[in-house]
């Protein structure tokens, strides 16, 4: 994982195989994160899915998604939990599912809940997340503050000068 090393901070990843039997906990992680604006990402890499299984329901295989926002809803007396997520390579390649682009479940109601701009994006798209937590292999948590002064990773390869990154990230989404 990468994050720690672009940022500097704590990151954490979840295996989501390690979550089956208590998804409730994932969802607590990635709720806590979304209300921080940690940065999140999610993967479809893992060798126990099936390219086939990932990929017929629009979803890339070993490809990472960007995790924009977690909600939870109620809908006719039930909760929904969803996902916001981004394909970071757009084409168009998005979740075919429930409350997906095409789902019926949107009312202008839940959408202006959740912020929704009703699919001007070809690259963002919502999931349920018991079907997030079926088919996504792994969720990438990078703890990051908009507090935090300053970020770095030094590496010692016997190189004599040090080398400093500066990373801009658009919050604009």
């Amino acid at each position: 994982m990468g994050f720690i090393h672009l940022c500097g901070v704590p990151s954490v990843s979840y295996k989501h195989l390690e979550y089956k039997t208590k998804a409730d906990v994932l969802f607590n992680f990635l709720k806590t994160g979304h209300s921080r604006k940690h940065i999140m990402t999610a993967g479809t890499a893992d060798s126990t899915k099936a390219i086939e299984q990932v990929m017929g329901t629009g979803l890339v295989a070993n490809h990472c998604y960007s995790i924009l926002s977690v909600h939870e809803l109620t809908v006719k007396g039930k909760k929904v939990k969803i996902l916001k997520l981004k394909n970071p390579y757009g084409g168009g390649s998005v979740w075919k599912g429930a409350w997906g682009p095409a789902s019926d479940l949107w009312t202008d109601a839940l959408r202006k809940e959740v912020g929704d701009d009703a699919g001007t994006s070809k690259e963002v798209f919502w999931m349920p997340f018991d079907e997030y937590i079926k088919l996504v292999s792994f969720t990438n948590v990078c703890k990051y503050e908009d507090d935090d002064v300053h970020s770095y990773a030094s590496v010692n390869k016997g190189v004599s000068e040090q080398s400093y990154f500066e990373f801009t990230i658009d919050r604009s989404f």
